[in-house]
């Protein structure tokens, strides 16, 4: 289940827009962090065709639940361990797997070995130790401090 504090928190770190707008990676994307393509060729008007711009706030607020439900799927199917975390410790990790796909957090050895075997404190550092928190410095704190099974600052 998702958390309605997972929500607010999601909706205020990516914001919403109901036209396309290409992330900082060149994704296009649409409401509350929702990816429209990979295609990052794209064309704005193609963009726009695509994802039925625009979005009005109650259907990016309808997609990002399910964006969030689908990546926290995938995420429990190759890490079902992450079920047995605390539960703010698996809010930050659906967060980390919103915003860089699930494959971005298997890409954290270190951090997810530390999180296994308990180890929050270890992990937090792991997740501050990435290129992804040199990226986006502001979420990655809040994020790894979830990570670290201690609850950031609203």
């Amino acid at each position: 289940m998702i958390s309605d504090r997972l929500i607010a928190l999601l909706k205020r770190q990516e914001g919403y827009g109901e036209w396309p707008y290409q992330d900082t990676e060149g994704y296009w994307t649409i409401g509350h962090g929702h990816l429209v393509t990979t295609q990052k060729d794209f064309t704005y008007d193609a963009a726009c065709a695509l994802c039925k711009a625009p979005w009005d706030l109650d259907r990016a607020d309808v997609m990002l639940r399910v964006d969030a439900e689908s990546k926290q799927q995938g995420l429990l199917a190759v890490l079902p361990w992450v079920n047995n975390l605390p539960q703010l410790v698996q809010e930050g990790l659906l967060n980390m797997a919103f915003q860089m796909g699930v494959t971005g957090v298997l890409g954290f050895h270190d951090m997810l070995a530390s999180l296994k075997g308990g180890h929050f404190d270890d992990a937090e550092a792991h997740a501050l130790n990435s290129v992804w928190a040199r990226q986006t410095p502001s979420r990655s704190n809040e994020v790894s401090a979830m990570i670290g099974n201690r609850q950031f600052p609203a």
